[in-house]
């Protein structure tokens, strides 16, 4: 006895843990009139990015997908129901236990006086008698006195009780489905978080398909290649633009820390211009919002460079 409810606590034990890991897995019929804590029609994007990205949805994700069904409690409680059902000793010993003979020889053993021996005659009387002794020998009240009461069969009818009830059955379900991420609150929520991100890239997708449409209808006015290597055949010109070509080009301001050094600083190659910026002291002129222009000394040289004697635009796109 005490072995029998050990295994069968152990049993127990088990599928508690077990379906704990459960948690929101979709089992009942009124799927519908379930709440769930992390489902909700006004999550936002937002939200569902965070649960989508969050480790205990991943670890469901991944639970629901990854269990094999053979390693469930369910498959183990099925396939164990399965093979005592499927045995033959037991098969044999509820066949008996329906039979009509031993209940007349049960009644019999408990109270002779059942077979109302006064009411036959001899030979009516022997025959019964000599049939209960028969039954009495045979395999199969030897089956069933092994069986009746046992571990075997308690434990078959305590699997038996298990198989039948509606959540098991749901639940045996649910993991038997190979697909059974699909029926998830998980998955749904999954499904909604890419539905509003597809959403979101196709108007995004709109939005620059219509930049580009509007693109298409403005004209070039001004390219340039930089397929040249001295500014002098260029069309640039070092320093700053002025309508006034009397006035000085080339200069800096005091606040900063380098002195354009007129073109000496500009550098080309292979079609990629580069104002280069070199720790060399130069003195050179220097504005000042104040006191005007003065020279001034500088730890670094760079450059300025502009074109505007060939190209000038107020707007377009750059």
């Amino acid at each position: 006895m005490k072995l029998f409810w050990r295994r069968i606590f152990r049993r127990l034990q088990t599928t508690i843990k077990f379906e704990k890991q459960l948690n929101s897995v979709l089992l009942y019929d009124d799927l519908e009139d379930i709440v769930y804590q992390n489902e909700s029609n006004q999550m936002t994007l937002e939200q569902l990015e965070k649960y989508i990205n969050s480790s205990d949805f991943i670890q469901k994700k991944e639970y629901y997908i990854k269990t094999k069904y053979k390693n469930t409690n369910e498959c183990k409680v099925v396939k164990q129901f399965e093979k005592l059902q499927n045995r033959q000793d037991i098969r044999f010993y509820y066949q008996t236990l329906k039979s009509s003979t031993l209940k007349e020889y049960l009644d019999f053993k408990e109270n002779p006086e059942t077979l109302q021996l006064n009411q036959h005659s001899i030979t009516e009387m022997s025959e019964r008698i000599e049939k209960l002794k028969a039954f009495e020998n045979s395999d199969e009240y030897k089956n069933y006195t092994t069986l009746h009461n046992s571990l075997i069969i308690r434990e078959f009818e305590e699997l038996k009780r298990r198989v039948n009830n509606p959540n098991f059955i749901r639940a045996n379900i649910f993991w038997a489905n190979p697909h059974r991420w699909e029926t998830t609150t998980e998955y749904r929520l999954e499904k909604q978080y890419n539905e509003l991100v597809g959403l979101k890239q196709k108007k995004k997708k709109s939005k620059t398909a219509h930049f580009f449409t509007n693109y298409e209808k403005v004209q070039l006015s001004f390219d340039e290649s930089f397929n040249w290597v001295n500014l002098d055949d260029s069309i640039w010109s070092a320093g700053f633009h002025s309508d006034n070509p009397e006035l000085v080009g080339n200069y800096s301001y005091v606040n900063e820390w380098q002195g354009n050094n007129a073109g000496q600083n500009v550098k080309v190659e292979n079609g990629i211009l580069s104002l280069v910026t070199r720790h060399q002291a130069v003195e050179t002129l220097a504005w000042d919002v104040q006191k005007a222009f003065k020279k001034q000394m500088f730890d670094y040289t760079s450059d300025v460079i502009q074109n505007s004697t060939v190209f000038s635009q107020k707007y377009g796109i750059f």
